[in-house]
């Protein structure tokens, strides 16, 4: 780094991460996402605690969703939501023609 950067006390950006978590219970190191994460910790356990209002809300609108299925129907709502995102990129850059290259 210059002098400049130490003049204006500006830092390396530290990344807090990679790809690994340590877990606790375990006591050993996990996946953040993916094969056996961190993300999906919690789906296999046989009894579940149940949030009342969000019971309601789910009786209410008569879907017949699990609390089990939370967690995985979250998660794919994010996958599908960031395909959906790449598709329009992906239109976008070839409608535009801009870009670097």
């Amino acid at each position: 780094m210059g002098e400049i950067c130490e003049e204006e006390g500006i830092k390396d950006k530290k990344r807090g991460g990679g790809k690994m978590v340590f877990d606790e219970e375990t006591q050993e190191w996990v996946p953040k996402w993916g094969y056996k994460g961190r993300n999906k910790s919690g789906e296999g356990e046989w009894i579940v605690e149940v949030d009342e209002m969000k019971e309601k809300e789910r009786d209410e609108e008569g879907k017949g969703k699990t609390v089990r299925g939370e967690g995985r129907r979250e998660r794919m709502e994010k996958v599908k939501r960031n395909e959906r995102k790449q598709r329009n990129n992906e239109k976008k850059a070839r409608k535009g023609g801009g870009g670097v290259g």
